[in-house]
Formats: structure tokens, sequence, C-alpha cells
């Protein structure tokens, strides 16, 4: 049986459309309104991205975020807007995972974006 994050889960990934891609060097999310951390991407695609986060992530919340990558061997950060769609608790006590849908990002940044994706693939 499913627990309710995995069924959130189930039904997300029924929804995507765009392969995801694994992560092999951790890029870091932040909030840009409060500065903290949320977590640490685990997979991405052009649409959404995965996070292990920190346990205060709220379901059905926006979040100005930003992104810390490397692309082209060069440090690069990505400005977005993401909504988490599910939660889920990860083994850690003071991790979850959470699934986010990309709302808003500008065309540079979506065209950085699919640069980071196409390396990875």
């Amino acid at each position: 049986m499913l627990n309710e994050g995995e069924n959130n889960q189930s039904r997300a990934s029924e929804q995507r459309q765009n392969k995801r891609f694994e992560i092999v060097r951790p890029f870091q999310v932040y909030d840009r309104v409060t500065g903290r951390s949320l977590g640490t991407v685990v997979n991405v695609s052009v649409e959404g991205l995965m996070i292990l986060g920190e346990r205060d992530i709220v379901e059905s919340a926006v979040y100005q975020a930003s992104v810390s990558l490397l692309v082209n061997d060069q440090e690069s950060a990505l400005s977005l807007g993401i909504e988490c769609l599910w939660v889920s608790d990860a083994d850690s006590d003071d991790k979850q995972w959470c699934g986010f849908r990309i709302i808003d990002i500008s065309p540079d940044d979506r065209s950085l974006l699919a640069e980071v994706i196409e390396q990875l693939g």
C-alpha cells in the first residue's frame, strides 16, 4: 500500500512529460526571500525538480528559488518560481523528499537549464 507521499509521487510521475535526469554533482536550492537552503537537487527536467529538502517545506507552497549549478565548468545560478507538488518523509529525521514544478523561469535561465540537462543526458 502506498503512503500519501508515495501516492503523490506516483500521480506526479504520471503527469510528467519530460525525462528527468539524476544529478551527479549536487546543486543547492535556496529560498530567495529568506536566503535559507531548501535542499539539494536529486533530479531535474525542464518542467520540474525533486530535492532532498529540509523538514519545513510545505506542500502546495510557492517559492522564489535560486539554484546554484555548474555549467561548462563555470558556477551559475538559476532564478525560478517553483511550486511544491508533494512532500514525503526521507529516511533521515530532519529531511524530506519534495517534488516541485517550475512555474516561472526567464528565457535565459530556461536555456541554461536546458544546457545543464543536455550535459546530464
